[in-house]
């Protein structure tokens, strides 16, 4: 009877040894969990025999429940760290996209930013390298210093209602704008300029759209026959727009037709044989860029219905630059490329004093 209570205090001792040594639930990892182990009984009556192996039994369980739990709080944390790599994955992929899309963006920039940066470039030139921009053709530069001029103050300056003492009171843009009202233009310099509405260009002090000057591949006499035709189809067109507004089809085919055959006569005059002059060649391609723009004209006098075209409504009758300045504003044409002679009025006059009225607003905010 003396073995029975001492069996029981061994199993007691066991399973509180086998307690203290398993991993407390959220503690510090250990490399090595210990395992409790009861000796073995070698010998001894069943009962003990019987205690042992209760004893045994008891230790396992305990065993088995620290395994189980530790085992939770390893899945729970392999858990959680699969969602954090899967996180981390997904935050690398944008990341990296960001990335590449940054640099495709700097590489291959949209139609909006490479135009904001030509914009941006045309503005710097005209106002620090204006001796650079003027060796060129002034056409586009002289069209964005009307669209920065066309404003907020457009109407204050340009629209026609207001007088001299209604000027803004800046000194600077006050001289600007007298100088260009003071700014005459003669005649021979009128027909120079040329108007741009939409597609249709015409001189500015005539407003006569499809009578441009004729390239020197297209003014010899191989190709008076085929002019002659196109003007004659041109003056029934122009007739019939003014009479009734619209263009009727046969008139308007005999128009596109008349175009066609100088394409025609073009490329008999000019053969691949002769066009590999060099000189013939650039003679012969300018012809064709310029026939090319004519058909675009045509298509669009053929399906216009603005009257102000050939009403005589665009045609400029002023004789400074602010009462040029004032017509272009009230009728929204744009500057064309010049006829040929025309770049001495483009540069020396329109130029500088439209960059003067630019650069005298850029000077200090008017008051109005």
């Amino acid at each position: 009877m003396r073995k029975v209570p001492l069996f029981w205090v061994t199993v007691w001792l066991g399973v509180c040894v086998g307690s203290s040594s398993a991993q407390p639930f959220g503690g510090p990892p250990q490399r090595v969990r210990g395992h409790t182990m009861l000796p073995p009984a070698f010998a001894g009556t069943p009962a003990s025999f019987q205690l042992s192996a209760v004893a045994q039994y008891l230790v396992a369980q305990g065993d088995l429940a620290e395994s189980v739990a530790i085992a939770r709080k390893i899945h729970a944390e392999a858990a959680a760290q699969e969602i954090e790599n899967w996180v981390d994955h997904v935050d690398a992929y944008f990341e990296r996209k960001r990335i590449w899309e940054a640099a495709q963006r700097e590489k291959n920039p949209s139609y909006i930013d490479r135009e904001a940066h030509r914009r941006e470039i045309l503005k710097r030139r005209i106002e620090e390298q204006i001796s650079d921009v003027s060796r060129g053709d002034v056409t586009k530069p002289l069209n964005w210093l009307l669209a920065e001029l066309f404003g907020p103050m457009a109407y204050q300056c340009f629209s026609g209602h207001q007088s001299a003492g209604d000027w803004p009171v800046d000194e600077t843009l006050r001289k600007a704008l007298q100088s260009a009202t003071e700014q005459q233009l003669r005649q021979e310099d009128l027909h120079l300029i040329r108007f741009k509405a939409g597609k249709l260009e015409f001189p500015a002090n005539q407003a006569k759209v499809l009578a441009g000057f004729w390239p020197p591949g297209l003014s010899g006499p191989d190709f008076e026959f085929a002019r002659a035709n196109f003007e004659k189809a041109r003056d029934n067109v122009l007739a019939e727009l003014k009479a009734q507004g619209q263009v009727s089809h046969a008139s308007g085919e005999a128009l596109v037709g008349a175009v066609n055959d100088l394409f025609v006569v073009l490329d008999e005059t000019y053969t691949s044989e002769d066009r590999r002059n060099a000189s013939v060649s650039l003679t012969y391609h300018e012809a064709k860029r310029y026939l090319r723009s004519l058909l675009l004209q045509v298509q669009r006098v053929i399906r216009t219905h603005d009257r102000s075209v050939f009403d005589g409504t665009l045609c400029f009758q002023g004789g400074t630059i602010l009462d040029l300045l004032q017509h272009m504003y009230q009728t929204g044409v744009v500057f064309a490329p010049p006829e040929p002679g025309g770049e001495r009025v483009y540069k020396g006059v329109l130029m500088t004093n439209l960059r003067n009225i630019y650069m005298a607003m850029g000077s200090e905010e008017p008051s109005s």
